[in-house]
């Protein structure tokens, strides 16, 4: 392979990992649009605490769970980094060892939870409800989740590299309506959808309440603040 040409490939798919990594914060940020600062968030899986910044920069306090000690260490670096460069102000972090479908947090215990890049690799419905109902269950107000969309041309990439030598890597596509009835099954309400980029992206982003009121604390609360700031 020729170098220079090497090269130009490694910087163009460093810029398209990054327009990607900027887009899908984006897709984050407006699902949590309706989550008031000072809100406490769950963050789980963290992985390298990826969404730390946007989720402190919010006012959110936010709690980085996941089951690799690894992880949490990587999370805990870059949280100090952040408080080191003065650009990240806010309430420091929790870091938690657990692990889903059982984290052991007591019920409605979070204002909202974000967990993304988990469902991907789930293939199978009973699997991907266990996850749900946890959800659910230490949330007080909105879930949102990521999943990825068989429906979206980028899962036809996903499709024909399923015959990889690390096909356990690979995120398994699920379609949009059996995604839904997953969450609904699992005790969730979907009421939003952001896509990283609509048609073409398979990573979507969905937000959920609680059926039967459970999320009226925090969501009801905002509502009634703006009727009577209307």
């Amino acid at each position: 392979m020729h170098a220079d040409w090497a090269t130009d490939e490694t910087a163009g798919a460093s810029r398209t990992r990054s327009w990607n990594s900027r887009r899908e914060c984006r897709s984050v940020c407006r699902a949590l649009a309706r989550v008031p600062s000072g809100a406490s968030v769950l963050d789980i899986p963290c992985g390298d605490a990826r969404w730390l910044t946007p989720l402190v920069n919010c006012g959110y306090r936010v709690t980085c769970a996941d089951s690799s000690e690894l992880a949490l260490a990587s999370a805990s670096q870059r949280w100090q980094q952040l408080a080191k460069s003065g650009v990240t102000p806010g309430v420091a972090p929790t870091f938690v060892l657990c692990r889903l479908p059982q984290t052991a947090f007591p019920d409605r215990h979070f204002d909202a939870v974000v967990c993304t890049r988990f469902f991907d690799e789930l293939d199978t419905s009973e699997r991907r409800i266990e996850a749900l109902r946890e959800l659910r269950r230490v949330s007080r107000g909105p879930v949102i989740v990521s999943f990825c969309n068989a429906f979206a041309l980028g899962a036809l990439r996903i499709s024909f590299a399923s015959g990889s030598k690390h096909p356990e890597h690979q995120p398994s596509p699920v379609p949009v309506w059996a995604f839904l009835n997953d969450l609904r099954r699992a005790g969730l309400k979907p009421v939003k959808r952001h896509a990283v980029l609509w048609g073409i992206s398979p990573l979507w982003h969905v937000v959920s309440v609680p059926f039967a009121g459970r999320a009226t604390g925090l969501l009801e609360r905002t509502r009634e603040g703006a009727s009577k700031a209307a």
